[in-house]
């Protein structure tokens, strides 16, 4: 079985990097969705990212980075419009 590499990211550091079997991806990710959902009505952010899947050519997971960003409208289109074969997970205000 391949194993999945990840991420994890402050504001503007690698603070963790790991690896895990596919099969938890989801559980990760919905943890993180919970706590982005927390943090957006706290804070009151246009959005918060809290993960990216890069795909290589062949849409295998290359990689996954985990956030916890709060973003303006202007900033999160600016860097999701940058990103190329990549799922970005975020909640979103609206």
């Amino acid at each position: 079985m391949e194993w999945i590499r990840w991420s994890r990211y402050s504001d503007s550091a690698v603070v963790e990097t790991g690896e895990m079997p596919p099969r938890n991806l989801p559980m990760v990710l919905k943890s993180y969705g919970e706590q982005a959902k927390e943090l957006l009505e706290q804070n009151g952010a246009d959005h918060v990212v809290y993960a990216v899947i890069e795909y290589t050519p062949e849409s295998k997971i290359k990689e996954v980075q985990f956030y916890m960003l709060e973003l303006d409208d202007a900033t999160f289109q600016e860097r999701v419009n940058l990103l190329t074969d990549s799922v970005v997970y975020a909640v979103h205000k609206r």
